[in-house]
């Protein structure tokens, strides 16, 4: 008991007379307050020795909770040009409702981002994300020690890249930073797929239905295409052949088209031998 107005819990109480089993003074864990006009101002108090670990008592019901999700922005320090991650894959972001001063790139603790799939032996999904880029946190059991990227959002300043605009609406598309690209066309008639890079002259390969940037046709099929150099190796052989296989029916490697033209070849220079023989040419 004590009248110490500045007693309070979390302080290191030292007295004058060292007690032999807190030689180190006291950690306050408690205190009552009391007094009344009537009566002078005195505190009783609760302790544990400084040189002993103190934790609180875990009270799951009374932990905060963060229900939902909280926006934030991908950050790095000067505006960095590629993603700026930790050696694990984890981000740093700035929650949107933080208008603290931290220095650039460690606004937060390194961030997990979940993916469709993450697996063992480097297995998975792992889209690069960019400095500002507008992320979407949750808290794992709504627990505010426990944040996670679960996805991002394009907004005003950083456009969808599927709109209605040129009727983009029936495309599914996959680009990079660079411009490294896996459009998927579903629009009935035109459908195609295109797989393309801006190195070497943006090399790329179309199949199905072909358009050039105003959408109109070019063609149909497969083009592969590149102003670098190109190359086709096949150690067990290449087989390039002008005849139709309806809907990939047969084996890959069948060959009784060109197996007959062939054979059309070897007859009719034996015919034009005979010929020959017998006109005594």
């Amino acid at each position: 008991e004590s009248n110490v107005l500045a007693l309070q819990a979390g302080r290191v109480l030292n007295l004058d007379t060292v007690l032999p089993d807190a030689p180190d003074g006291q950690v306050v864990i408690e205190v009552t307050h009391r007094g009344a006009r009537d009566r002078a101002y005195t505190n009783s108090y609760k302790a544990i020795p400084a040189n002993r670990r103190f934790r609180l008592q875990l009270e799951d019901a009374k932990w905060p909770k963060i229900a939902g999700t909280l926006s934030a922005r991908v950050t790095s320090p000067d505006n960095y040009k590629y993603a700026y991650l930790t050696a694990a894959g984890y981000y740093t972001v700035r929650f949107d409702v933080d208008f603290a001063d931290w220095p650039a790139g460690g606004e937060s603790v390194p961030l997990r981002l979940a993916k469709p799939f993450a697996g063992k032996l480097q297995t998975g999904f792992h889209f690069s994300a960019l400095d500002n880029d507008e992320a979407v946190i949750a808290f794992r059991d709504a627990d505010p020690d426990k944040p996670e990227i679960i996805g991002f959002h394009h907004h005003s300043q950083a456009r969808d890249l599927v709109t209605s605009d040129r009727r983009w609406l029936s495309r599914n598309v996959i680009r990079t930073q660079s411009n490294n690209k896996l459009r998927m066309e579903d629009w009935a008639g035109q459908e195609g797929v295109k797989l393309s890079t801006e190195h070497s002259g943006t090399s790329h390969l179309d199949l199905g239905y072909l358009v050039d940037e105003k959408l109109e046709r070019r063609g149909e099929g497969f083009e592969l295409r590149t102003s670098g150099h190109g190359v086709e190796r096949a150690g067990k052989g290449l087989h390039l052949t002008a005849y139709d296989r309806p809907g990939a029916s047969g084996k890959q490697l069948d060959m009784q088209e060109t197996i007959a033209q062939l054979e059309q070849a070897l007859a009719l220079a034996k015919s034009l031998g005979d010929a020959a023989r017998t006109a005594k040419a």
